[in-house]
């Protein structure tokens, strides 16, 4: 197989429909069809199935999407190992695919992009905001390469946690509340450990 032919199953995948994988990468739809047509050939089997709104991954479709990502990923990462080898940050190029749930966002991803891009100017950023399950289903499958999320701890095996930075909760209560109640209970979760569970208004 031939890695345009992996990259016209992963245009396809992204995009959703033959014609925009085409559009996407200049191709025309009958080349596309064609290379897909080639590709589960040597295959042997169905990779996508033709519905009203597109295509659909059949479920021997999935299983190579996983690996096709692999392999796509490892091509853009030997290209950028021979251009970027000896090249300044602001001289990198290449594609970063983030994932944030939405408050992180929202809250923290502006500035961090604003640096990144001053840093890394030529890389090209492409955000993806879903639940958190889904993004860490995402690092799984190869379909984004960073994940950032507000939560604290993050206990998944195969996977590698940094924190950025630690944010300060401050809470604001009327006067009565504080006239009325001396502490409050707070829910507890798996970003918060026991001797959080209550706060004090003073």
């Amino acid at each position: 197989m031939e890695l345009r032919e992996i990259e016209t199953f992963l245009a396809i995948v992204e995009q959703g429909t033959f014609s925009k994988a085409a559009e996407k990468l200049g191709y025309s739809q009958s080349a596309v069809t064609v290379q897909i047509k080639q590709l589960e050939h040597e295959l042997g089997a169905r990779l996508f199935d033709r519905v009203p709104r597109g295509a659909v991954l059949t479920e021997q479709g999935r299983a190579f999407a996983f690996h096709a990502n692999e392999i796509a990923g490892a091509a853009r990462a030997a290209k950028a190992s021979v251009a970027s080898s000896q090249a300044a940050p602001q001289d990198i190029v290449g594609v970063l695919r983030l994932g944030s749930v939405e408050s992180a966002a929202t809250a923290i991803l502006p500035e961090i992009l604003v640096h990144f891009h001053s840093t890394c100017p030529h890389v090209q950023v492409i955000v993806t905001t879903a639940q958190r399950s889904r993004m860490i289903e995402g690092l799984r499958n190869n379909t984004i390469d960073l994940l950032l999320t507000m939560e604290g701890h993050v206990h998944q095996s195969g996977l590698v946690t940094h924190a950025l930075r630690r944010e300060q909760v401050v809470f604001v209560a009327s006067p009565a509340l504080l006239e009325s109640v001396d502490e409050v209970p707070l829910p507890v979760g798996p970003w918060m450990r026991p001797p959080y569970a209550s706060c004090r208004l003073f």
